[in-house]
């Protein structure tokens, strides 16, 4: 499922590509937004180049798949493998038609030199680039590659995880160290990219997610360099139109207190564009399992305590390979305090605006006399 609106912009450069279903048995699913930049048609250009890249390769595998499932089966029943390792290493090979780290590597290289070939000899769109961020899932697991500061999350019924990480100066900033959270928020400079594809420099090397073939990674458990999906979850990839007007934690509830996906999606976009973002909004959503939705926000089911996690933060939940997010013994004890924090917080504001409103009524009082004593002249009489 997706959802893209050009907002505010005369033109639309994001792009996105969906896919879902079965290949050679499997179940799969694909997808990918990319935030085109560099004026006049040049970013619209390459978000498409870039997209319809990842397209191409995606039909050439489901082709292969459908040619595997097709192929003769030897004498002693086992149809033919091919035992070549990719370049990746042993956790990460590609064994028969799954792709892998390898294949998705080589997609993002594909789109960057679809990018290249398009802007060469063409100094007007030497500045022409884009971002990319893809999740690809496969039998319950999932590998994701990213290049610039589109990002894709993991959704659970505990939390949502930022899992990748923008490859901006003003992000950098702030995993080094130099600067926190609430002093990024007012520098200049918020779109300044230090890796894209495209956009006048060298080709990017993507980040890829696990970024390696351990056991574990920020909580969740790994399996042959793929991470293992909760059993009841959403990917949500999106370009940054849609972080420039909402928060992770506005992401999250609406993904959990929507009925469905396609409304989720809707609600997503819309309401970035109404909360004031000047860019193109896009997104796109896979749903793992059946995840089970809230009652319509502002009802009493309270917002898990864990509702959000940037990249790089502290896995509250260590290294347990369960993968189950609600099995915490405290979760209960945190929803309540979460429940109890919020009951407070709504009184109190209850309080202020009464008082508000009673300041209010005693002024619109002193000025009504006020008006009624200068109207008609009225003697001051003192005792």
């Amino acid at each position: 499922m997706s959802k893209s609106i050009s907002g505010r912009r005369s033109q639309n450069e994001d792009a996105t590509f969906c896919w879902s279903g079965e290949a050679n048995g499997d179940s799969c699913a694909i997808i990918a937004v990319a935030d085109g930049m560099g004026g006049h048609s040049g970013g619209q250009e390459a978000s498409r180049l870039v997209v319809e890249a990842i397209r191409s390769a995606w039909s050439e595998l489901l082709e292969d798949g459908r040619a595997a499932e097709n192929s003769t089966v030897t004498e002693n029943g086992s149809a033919a493998e091919d035992s070549s390792a990719t370049e990746e290493g042993s956790a990460e090979e590609e064994s028969g038609f799954e792709p892998g780290r390898a294949w998705l590597k080589a997609v993002v290289e594909e789109a960057s030199r679809a990018v290249s070939s398009y802007q060469n000899g063409q100094e007007e769109l030497s500045e022409m680039g884009t971002t990319l961020t893809v999740a690809l899932a496969w039998e319950g697991r999932v590998l994701f590659a990213n290049v610039g500061d589109s990002r894709t999350y993991l959704a659970t019924e505990s939390e949502l995880l930022q899992v990748t990480e923008d490859h901006s100066a003003i992000a950098e900033a702030v995993r080094g160290g130099k600067i926190n959270e609430e002093e990024a928020q007012e520098l200049p400079y918020q779109d300044a990219l230090t890796r894209s594809i495209g956009g006048g420099g060298s080709r990017p090397e993507p980040d890829l997610f696990p970024p390696s073939a351990e056991n574990a990674w920020r909580g969740y458990p790994v399996e042959d360099g793929w991470l293992v999906l909760p059993g009841r979850c959403f990917l949500l990839s999106c370009s940054d139109g849609l972080t420039k007007g909402l928060t992770d934690i506005e992401i999250y509830e609406c993904l959990r207190h929507t009925p469905s996906l396609e409304e989720a999606a809707r609600q997503l976009v819309a309401t970035a564009y109404r909360k004031g973002s000047a860019d193109n909004v896009t997104v796109a959503a896979l749903e793992h399992g059946d995840v089970q939705r809230l009652k319509p926000y502002r009802s009493k089911d309270p917002l898990p305590e864990k509702a959000m996690r940037p990249a790089e933060a502290p896995s509250p939940n260590g290294s347990s390979g369960s993968g189950n997010m609600g099995s915490s013994g405290n979760s209960g004890q945190g929803r309540e305090a979460n429940t109890g924090a919020v009951a407070e917080e709504n009184r109190g504001s209850s309080r202020v605006l009464r008082g508000f409103i009673l300041v209010l009524a005693a002024l619109l009082f002193l000025l009504v006399g006020a008006y009624v004593w200068e109207a008609y002249d009225l003697p001051l009489q003192i005792p």
